[in-house]
């Protein structure tokens, strides 16, 4: 989170500071009126509905609750990695995209009052076509206000070469809001992506091995889109769950750990007994994600298929398999031959060389194993999921 005066200059700041103190200072000296301390000014919760692909207008709200006019706005809007500012205004100034400063020198919020920006010229947001959605997003997107005085204002102003007139950034007065101000820090940003699916897929697999052997397989989880399947700073986080036939045990893998070393983010009594599992972040449509098992052959036939689960995190917000606009293919088999003369294809069943099998996925450093789990685990909020039945009842 930024603070209102990091990262400027030490004149500006000393200048902010001086009109905040009411303390005298040659070069930047606050009007009479302004003199003393200015008002803390009240900022809320803004909820904005966002269709993927579209730029969004936002028009926060702010009051003054005190007894004393607010005078010299310093207003500014950071979002996280997702999304991009596109506030283009005289009085305005946007670093990286991400950060928009916008300063109004003569703005004043009388004792009392609210305003919010002004319609006409509100900042954009743009929201990007692959978003996945419905959703709650913008984590970590805020907003806020700093009333420093009309002197300290200007001399904000002409660090980054504003300008009062123009094609500026203004306010308008506003009702105020009928509901708590945020407290605690600056005004949160969330945005209501609309609808915007992706398709998490789980590839069946064959194993081809003799009784005594031991094989090494590659697991596929593909993400059919149309959206991506963002990462984890928007708490979205999926993981799979690969349950051995009989016959065989797993051994080890590059990725994956065993259910019960895997931290507290899954329950190993929900699954098999010898059953391993990894944690997704991000995957971009019409990619997979890949791991390696190896596992060791002690039955030569084996009487159960085993299954890979491809699945979402619960966390006390959202159910994350919403995104999904299919989840009848979330579930594979793994299937287990210890004929190894049959080399016949399978509709069903993906083997090696049968070409069916997707293996150009992301590099596996987009994996998340072991310990790391455990912490992305407690970001998120995750609470243990629990197997169903039947994957459309998740």
């Amino acid at each position: 989170m930024r603070s209102s005066l990091r990262g400027r200059k030490p004149a500006v700041r000393a200048a902010v500071a001086a009109a905040i103190t009411g303390l005298a200072i040659a070069a930047v000296t606050p009007t009479p009126a302004h003199a003393d301390e200015q008002p803390v000014l009240e900022r809320w919760l803004e909820t904005v509905p966002a269709d993927p692909g579209t730029t969004v207008d936002f028009t926060p709200t702010f009051a003054n609750a005190t007894e004393s006019s607010a005078r010299g706005l310093v207003i500014e809007v950071n979002l996280n990695r997702s999304f991009t500012v596109t506030t283009s205004y005289d009085n305005c100034v946007v670093s990286e995209e991400k950060f928009a400063t916008c300063v109004l020198p003569t703005a004043e919020i009388p004792a009392g009052a609210a305003v919010s920006v002004d319609p006409a010229t509100p900042f954009g947001i743009a929201v990007p076509s692959n978003i996945p959605g419905p959703m709650t997003s913008c984590a970590y997107c805020n907003h806020s206000i700093l009333a420093v005085g009309e002197a300290a204002a200007r001399a904000e102003l002409a660090e980054f070469g504003g300008t009062e007139t123009g094609n500026v950034l203004q306010l308008v007065t506003t009702e105020t809001p009928d509901r708590a101000p945020y407290e605690g820090g600056n005004g949160t940003i969330d945005l209501q992506i609309s609808a915007n699916p992706l398709d998490l897929a789980a590839n069946p697999v064959r194993v081809d091995g003799a009784e005594g052997e031991e094989v090494s397989f590659t697991v596929a989880i593909s993400n059919n889109g149309p959206a991506d399947m963002t990462g984890y700073v928007d708490g979205h986080l999926w993981f799979v769950v690969i349950e051995p036939a009989t016959g065989m045990t797993f051994i080890d893998s590059d990725v994956c750990y065993a259910t019960e070393d895997a931290g507290p983010w899954i329950d190993p009594t929900d699954w098999a007994e010898g059953a391993f599992a990894c944690v997704g972040r991000e995957l971009v449509a019409g990619r997979a994600q890949t791991a390696t098992i190896t596992a060791s052959v002690q039955n030569a036939s084996a009487a159960t298929d085993g299954r890979i689960h491809a699945r979402y995190f619960v966390n006390e917000w959202n159910d994350w398999s919403v995104l999904d606009g299919d989840l009848s293919n979330n579930i594979a088999m793994l299937a287990l031959n210890t004929d190894t003369t049959d080399v016949s294809d399978d509709d069903d069943v993906a083997g090696p060389g049968d070409g069916s099998f997707p293996v150009t996925g992301v590099a596996l450093s987009w994996w998340i194993g072991g310990g790391a789990a455990v912490l992305v685990a407690g970001v998120a909020g995750v609470v243990l999921m629990r197997r169903r039945a039947a994957v459309a009842t998740w």
